[in-house]
């Protein structure tokens, strides 16, 4: 979940920076707007989105112990489970990023609730199929959906201004950008989109409202007497918001399509390099794909004459062999020994016998097998990948060969064949 939340962080910042500098003097205030929602939106949506790459035997890293033979006496077998109840970093990160989820929705729980109640009990009128409520006199005008609040006597260039608000479905924008915001609360490029948004819904609201005005100073006059207004609701279209000399200089310019298709042409390759961070994000590199399972189990085992297991923790290469559909990511469900890695110990540290030739011969060190597990979970296609001796490796390759069923390996639910690699070590105990 937070790698998601990252990346969308990422795809905010990259698109606030894109969109400043390809439409951030445009006034074309519609295909900006619609620029800026699809911008908004693809961020929380191209995590999501990934293109499946299909990637020859990709490697797996699984911390596992290494099984030691020794040639040793008595028998005892020990085992202590180490655990860890404490909460990690990432939980704890987690905890607070829900907690600002939650606070967020409520704000919007809230500010609904605020409007709702400026519209009981208050005059209302339809007017031209808007539904208008007449609000006290110190209350500036603002719109939320087909709802239009405005004090009695109000201009009506006001009016007018808060029906293209209603028209253009710009609460339905703000609601929409709330709920981004509730997903991303820490992150200030989504407020700076949602600033950039209102800011586009005044622009189209002041040119139609002047659209067939001769003098346009009358309704400047107009934006500059609500400067001192200061009752703002965050999910209504508020008349007075973004009141700059900017505005104002907006009513006056004509509206230009110069080079505007370039312009959008040029947000696909961003749009592209996005999509394909998510990519390398759900198919990283094989050295930090999988983590695996660490064993936090000790073993001292002694058995007799034959063995001895100890604990010593090495890295195992766990090699993914999917035919076809290969596509992985931390989410692949590896698979599993019967009762788990613990019990795969014991397993393999019961049944291997050093041999006696190897000990006469004083040979010792590491035999790596490979093995499949099946879409059933059998063993199959085991081999020595590097051996030390004709007989260390055979026994090796004996015990691995004749291990029961696993629990089969899953990706994305569908159950997948997987190659894995394990080191066993035969060491002499009684070296002169």
């Amino acid at each position: 979940m937070m790698t998601k939340v990252l990346l969308t962080f990422i795809a905010t910042i990259v698109l606030y920076y894109t969109y400043k500098l390809l439409f951030g003097k445009c006034n074309r205030f519609e295909i900006c707007r619609m620029t800026l929602l699809t911008m908004s939106v693809f961020a929380f949506v191209f995590p999501f989105i990934s293109i499946e790459i299909s990637k020859p035997l990709p490697e797996y890293f699984l911390t596992l112990e290494n099984i030691k033979i020794l040639n040793n006496n008595n028998v005892n077998v020990e085992t202590e489970n180490v655990k860890n109840n404490s909460l990690s970093f990432l939980q704890i990160i987690s905890l607070v990023y829900i907690i600002g989820v939650v606070i967020s929705f409520v704000k919007i729980i809230f500010n609904i609730y605020k409007i709702h109640k400026i519209k009981v009990g208050k005059k209302q009128e339809i007017i031209d199929g808007f539904n208008v409520i007449y609000t006290s006199e110190n209350h500036i005008p603002f719109s939320f959906f087909n709802n239009i609040f405005i004090p009695d006597n109000t201009n009506p260039l006001i009016l007018k201004h808060e029906m293209s608000h209603v028209r253009h479905l710009h609460s339905l924008d703000i609601i929409l950008m709330e709920i981004m915001i509730s997903f991303q609360w820490f992150n200030p490029f989504i407020y700076k989109m949602k600033k950039e948004l209102q800011g586009l819904h005044e622009y189209i609201a002041d040119n139609e409202t002047i659209e067939n005005e001769t003098d346009k100073s009358n309704y400047m006059m107009l934006l500059l007497q609500q400067c001192t207004a200061d009752d703002y609701n965050a999910i209504a279209n508020n008349f007075s918001f973004l009141l700059t000399k900017k505005r104002i200089i907006m009513i006056t310019q004509k509206q230009k399509s110069k080079k505007m298709v370039i312009k959008m042409l040029l947000t696909l390759p961003v749009f592209a390099l996005l999509i394909l961070l998510n990519t390398q994000c759900d198919n990283p590199k094989p050295q930090n794909q999988v983590r695996g399972i660490d064993v936090s189990t000790e073993y001292d085992v002694e058995s007799d004459g034959d063995k001895t297991i100890t604990k010593e923790s090495v890295t195992v290469t766990v090699t993914g062999n999917f035919p076809n559909d290969t596509v992985y990511n931390v989410a692949t469900k590896m698979p599993q020994f019967p009762g788990g890695p613990n019990e795969l110990m014991k397993y393999l540290g019961e049944n291997i016998k050093y041999p006696q030739s190897a000990i006469d011969n004083k040979i010792e060190g590491r035999v790596f097998v490979s093995f499949v597990i099946e879409k059933d979970g059998s063993v199959t296609n085991a081999e020595v990948l590097r051996g030390i001796d004709k007989d260390c490796d055979a026994e090796a390759l004996r015990v691995v060969s004749s291990m029961p069923k696993w629990k089969p390996a899953s990706n994305k639910g569908e159950e997948v064949r997987v190659k894995f690699t394990v080191p066993v070590v035969f060491k002499l105990n009684n070296k002169e």
